[in-house]
């Protein structure tokens, strides 16, 4: 089956991507913030903390996983992800550093 990066099923099962020589399924995306030309005068902190995020892949995905396949509504995402930044919590305590 062909898969996109970031998605869940990498975390719950062993998956192998397929080699792709012409390039078949497309280059990478990125994930980009917007805010206006004041954002970082009026907000420097979060600005400082948006500039320096990194999420590797295997934590997205774990994340998703949490997200997608705990059986729950989108109504709790909010406990899902305490849940999970509870037990990532040596990452989540790098992010506002």
């Amino acid at each position: 089956m062909t898969l996109w990066r970031p998605h869940w099923a990498y975390d719950q099962f062993d998956l192998k991507d397929l080699k792709d020589p012409k390039g078949t399924l497309g280059a990478a995306e990125s994930i980009h913030s917007i805010a206006s030309a004041d954002f970082p005068k009026q907000q420097p902190q979060i600005a400082k903390w948006v500039k320096k995020f990194r999420m590797k892949s295997d934590l997205l995905y774990s994340l998703e996983n949490a997200m997608f396949n705990s059986g729950a509504d989108s109504s709790e995402y909010d406990r899902i992800v305490a849940k999970w930044m509870d037990e990532h919590s040596s990452y989540v305590e790098t992010l506002t550093r």
